[in-house]
């Protein structure tokens, strides 16, 4: 299998044109998945993107996330795809079709700007644990994500600790949940954290990222157009009129290898 290593704000993916291990009925073999993303005995991932031909968009992009399971889309899996293809097809205007639709892709100076659609925010409250209390928005970008509001940061462990009970949290979020920890910095600048479904803790979510710019600007706490600095890197999100949500950052590819 030939594979490209590539990131985007220190979110990791290998990246293939030839479709990895299927069994029956085009399911993945999770095991097989897991072995890839593994830093120690595989490529070493967040996840494993396959980029398929496509009847309606330059190329179809399936996202797999570490644990095996599969997303609808990844943000910053996306720029990668994109900065692959226009490299590859020699357009700087393309489209990617996602299990959330086609997605406009453009290269934008330095950086792959994605239109990400119009998150779909489903509850603005409270999430309570044994010993916390949190201020939440529920947003879908694609993906399902969990934002919480922090007057401060968060304390050393509490990440992966509420992170994983809130996923997990099946009663509330059937399908498990992406779960983003953010501090509005100012009203143009966000800090997130972010625990990512299938992944546990990881340095940046695109689509993480959209949910927390699109709830910190429903809540009127941020601007319509904001930065969102993550552990890896900053992303730049801009929320048009019409609530659609443009996402800018890098892609980089890292490696080619062969397996």
């Amino acid at each position: 299998m030939k594979f490209e290593k590539w990131q985007a704000c220190g979110n990791d993916f290998a990246l293939t044109r030839e479709p990895v291990k299927l069994i029956e009925n085009e399911r993945h073999d999770g095991r097989f998945i897991r072995k890839l993303c593994d830093v120690h005995y595989g490529i070493g991932a967040d996840g494993i993107i396959h980029i398929l031909p496509s009847e309606v968009a330059d190329a179809k992009m399936r996202i797999f996330n570490k644990d095996g399971s599969e997303a609808n889309m990844c943000g910053n899996g996306i720029r990668c795809v994109g900065r692959y293809l226009v490299d590859e097809l020699g357009k700087k205007e393309l489209t990617v079709e996602t299990l959330d639709g086609v997605k406009k892709i453009w290269l934008d100076g330095e950086y792959i700007t994605v239109n990400m659609g119009m998150p779909k925010v489903t509850y603005n409250g409270e999430i309570e644990l044994p010993a916390i209390k949190y201020k939440a928005s529920f947003v879908n970008t694609g993906n399902q994500h969990c934002v919480l509001f922090l007057s401060e940061e968060p304390a050393e462990g509490e990440v992966e600790r509420n992170g994983y009970v809130i996923e997990n949290m099946r009663d509330v979020f059937p399908d498990r949940t992406n779960v983003e920890f953010m501090t509005i910095e100012s009203r143009t600048l966000l800090r997130v954290r972010v625990w990512e479904r299938g992944c546990g803790r990881t340095l940046a979510c695109g689509t993480g990222a959209v949910a927390s710019a699109y709830a910190a600007w429903q809540n009127e706490r941020a601007e319509a157009k904001v930065t969102v600095k993550l552990d890896g890197g900053d992303i730049y999100l801009k929320i048009l009129p019409d609530g659609q949500v443009e996402m800018s950052g890098e892609a980089l590819r890292v490696y080619k290898g062969e397996l």
